[in-house]
């Protein structure tokens, strides 16, 4: 299998309804809706006779489908969901689409996943350590599942695509939102496994070191490492009060998880006298990890945040200049960047035809 051969992602035409496919294509009579929509987007893909479709299907390596319903349009990769007990008609389309594609592309890489972000925070056990220790579950504004797991299948893509390389032939890559964010409890799942009690809310402590929080400043907020035992000793000494490193109830990380509570009150009314820029310049001079807590105007002027172009600007097609977060991943040979704002409905049809030698649509672009 060459090297050199592209990752193609890439979504098939949108699908005719049934009756008119059934009119267009003389189907027999006998086959099922799902057969007739399988059987139509499967031959599409083997011949490459859709305008969206590369000439050479080989080369594909993951694809999306898009069905037209009465819920309006809707993405699925090409997967087998049955598997996982969906006997929905979409379902059962995917997967005859797969093992009639799966013959005649064995190299085809699918992949599978997806759900509800704030209910899979929920059932995965994250809300049920998020919050304040006496406050009700919270849920994380970040979309942590839906990245989590994008992240996971974009690892076993390329995994797949390695192995390919070796054996030619392709495979299932597929995670689910709640796996990828279980996964992602490792503190309180290792604490689970340890003693067998539920891991509870601890608010902005953490579960194994101390002190290892947020802290009120003068004007503002900071976040202050100092669960190791040389962090903890130049802390101490930092807002006069040395004595505290060497006091029973603190002496180890152990005794101060035990005691969090009280050795963070002894440090709040210290570090609530000075500005976050002043503690900045201090911990940051004793080498004591500690960072502010920023808003996202901040963030996005950082200084450390321009300089690693985590700040693209793209041309949109109606918005005009628009700023949008640049690639994190940083690689020395084949740096990845933002070229283009997201498009408009059907903005690159033309393109995309031109690309692949058909016909213009009138009154495209």
């Amino acid at each position: 299998m060459p090297a050199t051969w592209p990752v193609l992602v890439f979504d098939i035409e949108t699908i005719p309804d049934v009756a008119g496919l059934r009119r267009l294509r003389g189907a027999d009579p006998a086959l099922s809706n799902e057969q007739v929509l399988a059987q139509e987007v499967a031959q599409r893909a083997a011949d490459g006779r859709s305008d969206f479709m590369p000439h050479y299907l080989q080369r594909i390596v993951a694809i999306s489908c898009v069905f037209r319903g009465g819920e309006g349009l809707r993405v699925h990769s090409f997967v087998d969901r049955s598997r996982d007990g969906d006997t929905s008609e979409e379902a059962r389309i995917v997967q005859l689409f797969f093992n009639t594609v799966e013959k005649r592309v064995p190299q085809l890489v699918s992949w599978n996943g997806g759900g509800f972000d704030l209910m899979i925070q929920a059932m995965s056990g994250l809300m049920s350590v998020t919050g304040p220790k006496d406050g009700p579950p919270y849920r994380i504004p970040l979309a942590i599942s839906d990245v989590g797991a994008g992240l996971y299948l974009t690892i076993g893509v390329l995994a797949a695509l390695q192995a390919r390389q070796k054996t030619g032939e392709g495979q299932w890559v597929e995670t689910s939102l709640l796996e990828a964010t279980v996964s992602l409890g490792v503190y309180e799942a290792a604490n689970y496994f340890a003693n067998g009690k539920r891991p509870e809310k601890l608010g902005q402590a953490h579960r194994g070191s101390s002190p290892y929080q947020v802290f009120q400043t003068a004007d503002g907020w900071l976040t202050i490492g100092g669960a190791q035992q040389n962090f903890f000793r130049k802390l101490c000494a930092m807002i006069g009060k040395p004595e505290l490193a060497d006091d029973p109830r603190f002496k180890t990380n152990a005794e101060r998880v035990g005691n969090n509570d009280l050795i963070v009150g002894l440090l709040q009314k210290e570090v609530a006298k000075r500005s976050t820029a002043d503690w900045m310049t201090a911990l940051e001079a004793e080498g004591i990890p500690a960072g502010p807590v920023l808003h996202h105007d901040e963030v996005f002027a950082d200084p450390q945040i321009l300089a690693r172009g985590m700040v693209a600007e793209v041309e949109h097609a109606k918005a005009g200049r628009q700023k949008t977060l640049g690639v994190p991943l940083k690689m020395s040979a084949t740096q990845g960047d933002v070229r283009r704002a997201a498009p408009t409905l059907g903005q690159h049809d033309n393109e995309i035809r031109r690309a692949r030698g058909r016909a213009k649509i009138k009154g495209g672009k």
